[in-house]
């Protein structure tokens, strides 16, 4: 009876340990306790650096020079010698209206002064000789005096017709054709300087002991995101915005290679004068939570989050305040699929 009862509980028993054996975690299979896969990362080390405060912000960009090209004559359109949107150098001729008539003028005032010369030279031999009274000397010389102004008047108004660049830009689209009368002040061209540009931005309040004409500033524009333009502080507003709190602050950037154009928005990295040494981390290493920012760090060939304070940044690097030491590495790469005490492995060391 008792065999009959044994025989009959045996399969259930083996049917559960059977289970067991295939419901056991690969790791632990037969007993023994397996490492998972190392999971695939790239490191950085932290590296220490001497730099000023820096502060990160938005400015958009404007010329040091813009204006639209007129004439201080009226006239009529004679010569056109630009084509839009090319670089001309302070002095070009751009345009020239007709001369017709004040050459003219001119031609008939060097003939009155060159009579009155030779009046003026009869007069003073006259006198000499005592042939002549000092009233009649002295009428002559005035006369000689009025032709030669009315010479220099007609030579400047000869030159007022012809439109040369007052300082080296680049031209716009072009608003009359030849033949054209044109009226004074009439907007003919428009020339903007180019070659240095402003850029205008602003910084917090509590940056007024610090900022200082001459600091440096780097400039990055979206439309050129590898070009860095490099200038300097040349203006700072006396006073502060009472409703942002503000300082407006203008600085003067090369732009000799002319790729960037007055009204771009740009990222403006303004530099102080007070460095010190900083920790810094690759950028992409850093990431968010919702109490604060934490890194990965490679310990033991395990990764290990640590909690970090940031401060500035430094182009692609990140300053760190506190949470690392100067040599820690951390992991820039594959940091998302970790959890704490991860096993890793740098893919570029094996």
């Amino acid at each position: 009876m008792n065999y009959r009862i044994f025989f009959f509980l045996l399969p259930p028993m083996a049917v559960f340990l059977l289970g067991y054996t295939f419901s056991t975690p690969s790791h632990q299979l037969h007993g023994r306790v397996t490492e998972p896969k190392p999971v695939p990362v790239e490191t950085a080390v932290v590296i220490e650096k001497t730099l000023a405060d820096q502060f990160e912000t938005i400015g958009s960009l404007a010329s040091t020079d813009n204006i639209d090209i007129s004439s201080e004559l009226s006239g009529q359109i004679a010569a056109i010698y630009f084509k839009p949107g090319t670089l001309v150098k302070k002095g070009t001729l751009l345009i020239q209206l007709d001369a017709t008539v004040l050459k003219s003028e001119l031609a008939s005032a060097n003939a009155n002064l060159a009579l009155s010369e030779t009046s003026y030279e009869r007069t003073r031999e006259l006198t000499k000789r005592k042939l002549a009274s000092e009233q009649a000397l002295d009428q002559a010389l005035a006369d000689l005096q009025e032709k030669q102004n009315t010479v220099k008047a007609k030579k400047a108004q000869l030159e007022k017709l012809s439109l040369r660049a007052p300082f080296t830009g680049t031209l716009g689209s072009r608003q009359v054709s030849i033949g054209q009368y044109v009226r004074v002040g009439q907007p003919l061209v428009r020339l903007v300087a180019n070659q240095k540009l402003r850029v205008e931005y602003t910084l917090p309040e509590r940056y007024l002991p610090s900022v200082q004409v001459g600091q440096q500033v780097t400039i990055v524009s979206d439309a050129y995101p590898n070009q860095i333009y490099k200038g300097y502080v040349n203006y700072i507003d006396p006073a502060i915005d009472k409703e942002t709190r503000t300082i407006a602050i203008e600085a003067l950037i090369d732009n000799s290679n002319n790729l960037l154009s007055a009204g771009l928005f740009v990222r403006v990295n303004h530099e102080f004068d007070n460095k010190r040494k900083r920790l810094l981390v690759p950028e992409e290493s850093l990431i968010p939570t919702i109490s604060g920012q934490k890194i990965f760090v490679l310990r033991n060939d395990k990764a290990v989050a640590v909690r970090v304070k940031t401060g500035a940044h430094h182009g692609a690097m990140t300053e760190i305040n506190s949470g690392l030491s100067v040599d820690d590495i951390v992991i820039v790469r594959g940091q998302h699929k970790l959890r704490e005490g991860s096993h890793v492995i740098d893919i570029h060391q094996g």
